[in-house]
């Protein structure tokens, strides 16, 4: 019986701080993060969008997506906020903007307030999207930061919804080999003169490497092959 008066106690205690701290904690997932492809390997661009999902009364946004650099590599430049330039403030552009508004390793801020006279951020909206490359093969996580929180607006009280803490995990394949186009014997921009200057350093040869047609021989009829294949 004590425990139990204990539990009810303490989670009136957790109740009331939380209301005295004016956090509203979201009982289902109120953002996501969705990927454009399926199928990653090693060296390919990924873009994400970040949604919010069933948003009411929304005035602003205070969130980090978090990722694991020894993974991804954040692609400079490439966060874009996707709501409308004049109808809201981005704080990571503001000049000499407080460092917790900055992106960071690891880390994407997206911080944002609606400017007055401008609608509330309601039910789904494309908050932003960015691009990470994929830099090792393994699986990877991209992750909305456990302290993230949108501003919600009520009567011009201004009150905190925890972000849900949505997880996207992503296999990493190891890259493929591009196979090696026979012509081109120094490895370097393609097929040019100077695979058809070290074609010509072989002939009257049985060397095979350089037997374009694999006729046993090395002549003229490879010269104007790899030729053929210089643009």
């Amino acid at each position: 019986m004590k425990r139990k008066q204990m539990f009810i106690t303490l989670l009136i205690m957790w109740i009331t701080c939380a209301h005295f701290w004016g956090y509203t904690y979201a009982q289902e997932e109120n953002i996501l993060i969705q990927k454009d492809k399926d199928k990653i390997k090693v060296g390919d661009i990924i873009e994400l969008k970040v949604t919010g999902k069933d948003l009411k009364a929304i005035a602003g946004g205070d969130i980090s997506i978090l990722y694991n650099p020894d993974y991804f590599e954040y692609v400079k430049d490439s966060f874009h906020l996707h709501l409308k330039e004049e109808a809201v403030m981005e704080f990571k552009k503001l000049s000499g903007v407080p460092s917790s508004f900055e992106d960071g390793p690891g880390s994407i801020k997206i911080g944002f307030g609606m400017k007055k006279n401008t609608l509330l951020l309601e039910n789904d909206p494309v908050l932003g999207s960015f691009k990470l490359k994929a830099i090792k093969e393994g699986v990877g996580e991209i992750k909305i930061d456990e302290k993230a929180a949108f501003i919600e607006e009520k009567e011009n009280t201004y009150s905190y919804v925890k972000a849900s803490t949505s997880i996207l995990t992503i296999s990493i394949l190891k890259k493929e080999e591009e196979e090696k186009d026979p012509c081109d014997f120094d490895g370097k921009d393609g097929v040019d003169l100077k695979d058809l200057i070290i074609l010509s350093n072989h002939l009257d040869t049985n060397d095979s490497e350089y037997d374009l047609n694999q006729d046993g021989k090395v002549d003229t009829l490879d010269m104007v092959y790899l030729s053929r294949r210089i643009e």
